[in-house]
């Protein structure tokens, strides 16, 4: 059996946000990507089954 999960990674909220003032857009930095919550909710019941059974695991993260 192989299981695979797609994720999302998103910004880092977290951190200090700036505005350009020229174009009115949010500044990130590049760097920092997290796994959203919904995502960190899809992998767990995952993880929980692939513990007790031998399993193919892979991940697919997705930037946005």
């Amino acid at each position: 059996m192989e299981i695979i999960v797609l994720v999302k990674q998103m910004p880092d909220t977290y951190g200090d946000r700036k505005l350009d003032a020229a174009t009115g857009l949010l500044n990130r930095p590049v760097g920092y990507r997290v796994i959203d919550q919904i995502n960190e909710r899809a992998l767990e019941p995952v993880l929980s089954f692939i513990e007790k059974r031998p399993v193919r695991f892979r991940t697919r993260f997705e930037g946005c």
